[in-house]
């Protein structure tokens, strides 16, 4: 399992401080790499958050931004990446739905 340490957050877009990371201590940081996003190592490396142990030790764990930034058909593949990324011991059952893109009727992806 995992729990989302921001999932108390009364915003949908929470943007937390340094501060509240630090307090937080996330287990693992789940960054969407997107066009034009700067990658974990390269932003985080050399700052405060480095204090942050999940960051320091590695644990970031780089998902597809596009499955996790918008809501659509692609939900249950964005959920089967997010847990073997984080539990690589499902990835033989859940390949099938990582692999095979959605689509709709009449639509390719």
């Amino acid at each position: 399992g995992a729990r989302n340490v921001l999932g108390d957050a009364r915003v949908p877009w929470p943007r937390p401080t340094f501060e509240t990371m630090l307090a937080l201590a996330p287990d693992v940081v789940v960054w969407p790499d997107a066009p034009g996003m700067v990658a974990p190592d390269e932003r985080l490396a050399h700052t405060p958050w480095w204090a942050i142990p999940a960051v320091r030790e590695g644990r970031i764990v780089r998902v597809d931004g596009n499955l996790f930034l918008e809501a659509g058909p692609h939900i249950a593949r964005a959920a089967a990446t997010l847990a073997v990324a984080l539990h690589p011991e499902l990835s033989v059952e859940l390949s099938p739905l990582i692999s095979s893109p959605p689509t709709a009727k009449g639509l390719t992806p």
